[in-house]
């Protein structure tokens, strides 16, 4: 894909990961991932034989996806959810991120949907 490998790095379980990735055009699915811990993380890079300067994780959570892309030192792009029902524990997390997304945009650090169509 233009010199750009894909992997797919999933908290679902084994068989939910592996059909995500049966629809996408990626090298490798790595399900039940754990993120935020690195684990997904340090084995893709071996696998691929990359550093974290070479790798950007692309996810819509920010206590898992972004969060263990950073602890790992990866370039990291949060996306808006793609999911219409979130998991129970999903709805955890989201209710905090919606605080921290309503802190960064009364500090003006943030506004969201300026990049919206």
């Amino acid at each position: 894909m233009n010199g750009i490998e894909v992997a797919l790095c999933s908290n679902s379980p084994s068989s939910r990961g592996k059909n995500f990735g049966k629809h996408l055009p990626v090298s490798k699915t790595y399900p039940f991932s754990c993120k935020p811990f690195p684990f997904c993380f340090k084995k893709a890079m071996k696998d691929h034989g990359l550093k974290a300067s070479q790798i950007a994780i692309l996810g819509d959570q920010m206590y898992t996806d972004i969060l263990g892309g950073n602890i790992w030192g990866l370039y990291t792009i949060l996306t808006a959810p793609i999911a219409i029902k979130d998991r129970n524990i999903t709805k955890v997390f989201r209710f905090f991120e919606e605080l921290i997304y309503g802190y960064l945009e009364k500090k003006k650090i943030l506004k969201r949907g300026e990049f919206d169509d």
